[in-house]
């Protein structure tokens, strides 16, 4: 019986609790097990019953009260977190004739005295998550890096860092360095590609926030990036998979040391695409990963000499459009064309 006192049990509300075996009304709910018992005659009525309680537990009034919910989550995303409320101000309300103009006047000035006593910082978030927001749709983010940004700008904004820096490059820099914590293939330049700050100012901004936040960012995938460009060129995976045994092949040479990531997963891309059959052009890659067809064409030469490739030789001439090779034509030895 003691087992029973600790159990919620379910009060009466009329026919349906009582039992169709006995017809007797001690009904006793189990929301540990999800069953409807009868206390009289034991016999189970429903064995799926669902608890719509908290999940919480509470032992006093006050653990109670201040453990409730009401109202909808919070989100790092609005300046206030979704907690304030605002005065309502629909143009039905205040001229639909049913108050009068004293009230119409006060409610309007209630609602610009309002506004008006916003803190400094939520005026600063409200400009800020709204870029945040456009940049994110820009590159096309999911949310838990918008959340990941917002922190990160909250951080800095608390630690007065964003004070002599303009609010575009410091949210433009928090969701970088957001990306790279969550190890989402952007560069800084696909970044600065959409924000209107230039790449300049947002490396200056993006240092303040790592020395000054002491964030250990990760470094940058460059499978990611080949995996990206790829789709973007609508190469095959047999070629992104080369692309990458190319890439892994000059990491263990360390040919990577000091050179942008993104041009040498394009130059991968580039050999890859030569040796699988699946030729794009120099052009063509270069605008995909934002470089040049020149800083492309060093890379690949580089590729060339240290990873022994002889059996391609280099000739000068660009491509004007892609090449295909059928499985019937031989592509050991192929010309790269520059």
């Amino acid at each position: 019986m003691n087992d029973v006192k600790t159990k919620r049990v379910s009060p009466s509300t009329g026919s349906e609790d009582r039992c169709p075996e006995c017809g007797g009304n001690n009904i006793f709910t189990d929301f540990s097990r999800g069953e409807r018992v009868c206390m009289d005659c034991g016999l189970v009525q429903d064995d799926r019953v669902m608890d719509r309680a908290a999940e919480w537990r509470s032992f006093t009034p006050q653990e109670e009260q201040k453990r409730s919910r009401v109202g909808a989550p919070l989100s790092l995303l609005r300046p206030d977190k979704g907690l304030t409320t605002e005065i309502g101000g629909q143009p039905g309300d205040l001229s639909s004739g049913k108050m009068t103009a004293s009230k119409r006047a006060k409610i309007r000035r209630l609602r610009w005295v309002n506004k008006r006593a916003r803190s400094g910082q939520e005026r600063n978030l409200r400009k800020a998550l709204r870029e945040l927001s456009r940049l994110s749709s820009a590159l096309g983010l999911p949310s838990h890096v918008q959340q990941e940004a917002a922190t990160i700008y909250r951080k800095a904004l608390k630690k007065n860092l964003i004070r002599g820096r303009s609010i575009s490059s410091m949210i433009a820099a928090s969701l970088y360095l957001a990306c790279r914590l969550q190890k989402i293939p952007r560069t800084l330049r696909d970044i600065v590609n959409v924000s209107q700050v230039s790449e300049k100012d947002l490396s200056k901004a993006f240092r303040v926030l790592v020395e000054e936040l002491k964030v250990r960012r990760a470094p940058l995938d460059v499978k990611k990036l080949v995996f990206r460009l790829g789709s973007s060129l609508s190469l095959t995976m047999p070629t992104q998979k080369k692309a990458i045994e190319l890439l892994e092949q000059a990491k263990e040479k360390n040919i990577m040391a000091g050179k942008n990531p993104t041009s040498m997963a394009a130059a991968c891309l580039y050999l890859a695409g030569i040796i699988t059959g699946e030729r794009r052009t120099q052009q063509q890659i270069a605008d995909i990963a934002n470089t040049t067809p020149v800083t492309l064409r060093n890379r690949v030469k580089e590729l060339i000499k240290e990873l022994g490739l002889e059996n391609i030789e280099v000739k000068r001439g660009a491509a004007a459009a892609p090449v295909y090779f059928t499985e019937e034509d031989d592509i050991s030895e192929i010309a790269v064309e520059f």
